[in-house]
């Protein structure tokens, strides 16, 4: 048993900090520092000294023991970063009950290693981290102090402060909330001891590339600091200043709002009009959250800019107690690729919440939760591709992405490979019924059911195993079947037959092509859409 989770070096110190939560077992188990495991014939020493290092580590071995065959690549540019994003994280009341009972690491060690991978984890915390009394009227988020041992355990970076739960333990509770985030080494934005501190952009260089950080209140419920009381930055003239102070010196800019109605699947018209006016000043990135629930994602054209900004309007809840429903109980981790021109791609894993525990998904349990997010418009830029992954949980998933170029190479997809290890070349054959597979011989092996119509068939290794899938876009006959929209699906050869191994969610899919987006020598599944 290894542990997935728990690195941070506090760069002011120069010293590491320790947190390790094992991945199965008992959620109270937790390792020594000083332990080594065997892993298969192979020792993990966990005292390492580097966070990059750790990370890297971390990523290579959760996708390498959950499915060995395959093949993992390092094929971003040295100038790529790749940064991970969630909402609201909420850690008090019977979140803060379960840890309490289990440990700390029990709310989120299942996603652990998806943040711990990431040059840069965020996300908006939504319970203050202090034992002051509590002074609003409402719902009381407060979390014990103790608890930052599950974001540092988790691997997060930096969080928002910037929301209307901030200041209600007054004072007290937003300068021990920072102290606490502080002491365990993680950033935050949008709350200060005065206006200024408040409004502080943060700025971490990661692989040579320079990402700023800003939050803000948009909701009204939190005190707003001032020059001489802390509170939070509150979303007001201000803030286009800051943005545009922070495009001076950094090459991408993120910014995070707590804004919007809670539980509206949709953004209002005002916060789309907000989000350009952002971008105009230099957001290149536009977090959302505050409504519980996801909400469209949004590629917003600025003119002069060579690049999108993307807007995520509401990530929804990332860890809550509000399973009530399926809305606020999934939600998406979004995994951002960056470099010095900006967001080069972006990919969403869906999440959900159960037992007061957030678990990743794959694409058939999460198909709800990726279909309310979805951006509404399609724009030719970016490219829209489903590229293969392990989750942590060893399951193969295709996750869907967008990759910003304004020129993309689409590679001929050959016609005919070897999809079952023979040594010999299939190839797939369109016909009126579906698609074909034939053998050198030309003998058809296996043929598509009836219920597809199949309009577009390659063959490819998409997976890096060394073996062609079967990749079709196809729908349900209506004579048939349910009258369901286009999907992508992918096969897999296994025992004499094509199994389905994956399909995407349904859209309005019109082409299939072929591309390694990622440089990984590995092929991803590229689609048109209408319009």
């Amino acid at each position: 048993m290894c542990s997935l989770a728990g690195r941070r070096i506090n760069e002011r110190t120069n010293t590491q900090e320790l947190t390790y939560y094992t991945t199965n077992g008992p959620p109270t188990e937790q390792m020594n520092p000083d332990r080594r495991v065997s892993l298969l014939g192979s020792t993990c020493d966990w005292r390492m000294s580097l966070r990059g290092a750790v990370r890297i580590a971390l990523t290579l071995l959760v996708l390498t023991l959950a499915y060995p065959g395959v093949s993992v690549r390092a094929g971003a540019p040295e100038d790529s970063i790749r940064l991970v994003f969630v909402g609201d994280v909420m850690l008090g009341r019977w979140i803060g009950e379960l840890s309490d009972r289990y440990g700390a690491g029990y709310p989120l060690a299942p996603v652990a290693p998806l943040l711990a991978a990431a040059d840069i984890a965020f996300g908006n915390l939504e319970s203050p981290l202090t034992d002051a009394p509590y002074l609003a009227n409402g719902y009381n988020l407060q979390a014990a102090p103790a608890q930052v041992v599950a974001l540092e355990g988790a691997g997060f970076d930096v969080v928002s402060l910037a929301n209307n739960h901030v200041t209600d333990h007054g004072v007290d509770g937003v300068l021990e909330t920072i102290r606490v985030l502080d002491q365990a080494g993680i950033a935050h934005v949008g709350a200060g001891a005065n206006i200024t501190d408040a409004h502080q952009v943060w700025i971490e260089n990661a692989s040579a590339v320079k990402v700023a950080f800003l939050a803000y209140d948009r909701t009204g419920g939190s005190v707003p600091a001032t020059e001489i009381s802390a509170g939070s930055a509150r979303a007001a003239n201000r803030m286009l200043t800051d943005i545009a102070g922070a495009r001076q010196n950094a090459d991408l800019v993120v910014v995070s709002l707590h804004w919007g109605d809670e539980y509206r699947s949709t953004p209002a018209g005002w916060q789309r009009e907000y989000a350009r006016t952002l971008a105009v000043a230099g957001a290149d990135l536009i977090v959302g959250h505050h409504p519980h629930v996801v909400q469209p994602l949004e590629w917003l054209e600025i003119p002069g800019r060579d690049r999108p900004a993307l807007v995520a309007y509401s990530l929804g809840n990332f860890i809550f107690d509000q399973e009530f429903s399926t809305e606020t109980s999934e939600s998406v981790l979004l995994s951002c690729q960056a470099g010095l021109e900006g967001v080069r791609s972006a990919r969403l894993l869906p999440v959900r919440i159960r037992q007061g525990r957030v678990s990743p998904l794959g694409t058939a349990d999460g198909e709800g939760v990726l279909t309310r997010i979805m951006p509404v418009d399609r724009p030719a830029i970016p490219a829209k591709m489903f590229s293969a992954t392990v989750l942590p949980t060893g399951e193969r998933d295709f996750q869907v992405s967008w990759w910003v170029a304004p020129e993309i190479r689409r590679d001929s997809a050959p016609l005919s490979l070897d999809v079952d290890g023979d040594g010999q070349s299939e190839r797939v054959q369109l016909a009126a019924d579906g698609a074909c597979v034939l053998s050198a011989d030309e003998q058809p092996l296996w043929c598509t059911s009836r219920q597809w119509q199949v309009w577009r068939a390659v063959l490819d290794d998409f997976d890096g195993d060394g073996l062609a899938e079967l990749v079709t876009l196809a729908q349900h006959n209506e004579e048939r079947g349910p009258a369901w929209g286009g999907m992508v699906q992918v096969w897999e050869w296994q025992d004499g037959r094509f199994d389905l191994l994956w399909r995407s969610v349904v859209g309005d899919y019109r082409e299939l092509w072929v591309a390694d987006m990622d440089g990984d020598a590995t092929r991803d599944i590229g689609v048109d859409e209408g319009s």
